[in-house]
């Protein structure tokens, strides 16, 4: 089987058990959404986030890896993909409906996994299941950032690294 193939269906057996209705377990208070909104909808989101190697603003001579964007497939729990995860940070169905949203608040999560976050619409668009949303928690989120160096002569490469975490949408009750 091809490594391609592998990837595919390691992706869809880790989206199989995650039900659809999945809510969020007992959370830090920061990351919490707040009183006043339901769960409507989990996603599994599954692709890269990509770096950028760029100088430290304020530290010359200080060079780092910076997150540019995420580039990912939004997958319902059966496996089948629904939407995109892109740079804003926007989330868009396939429903023609799409949300921009910022980030709240930030928790750190168990040791291997990125923080959880508290993300808040900031602009919403078309008439689908987003609509409405007005929180999003990204739980369960694993990637690594680049293992390459990077330098002088790195600066403006980028750098793809494998990307998983599950997004909880919310609507105001």
């Amino acid at each position: 089987m091809r490594a391609a193939g592998i990837a595919l269906l390691l992706s869809l057996a880790a989206c199989a058990g995650m039900p659809e209705n999945m809510s969020a377990p007992a959370l830090p208070t920061a990351v919490r959404v707040p009183t006043g909104h339901r769960h409507e909808l989990t996603l599994k989101a599954v692709g890269t986030l990509n770096y950028e190697c760029r100088p430290v603003a304020g530290m010359s001579g200080a060079y780092a890896w910076t997150l540019d964007a995420p580039d990912a497939s939004l997958l319902h729990w059966s496996g089948f993909p629904v939407g995109r995860y892109y740079a804003g940070p926007t989330l868009a169905l396939r429903d023609g409906s799409r949300i921009v949203t910022s980030v709240v608040a930030a928790s750190p999560d168990d040791p291997g996994k990125l923080p959880i976050q508290l993300l808040k619409t900031v602009s919403a668009s078309g008439e689908g299941e987003l609509a409405d949303v007005t929180y999003v928690q990204r739980l369960n989120a694993v990637a690594a950032a680049p293992s390459a160096g990077c330098g002088p002569k790195e600066i403006g490469t980028s750098r793809r690294v494998q990307f998983g975490a599950d997004f909880l949408f919310y609507k105001k009750r």
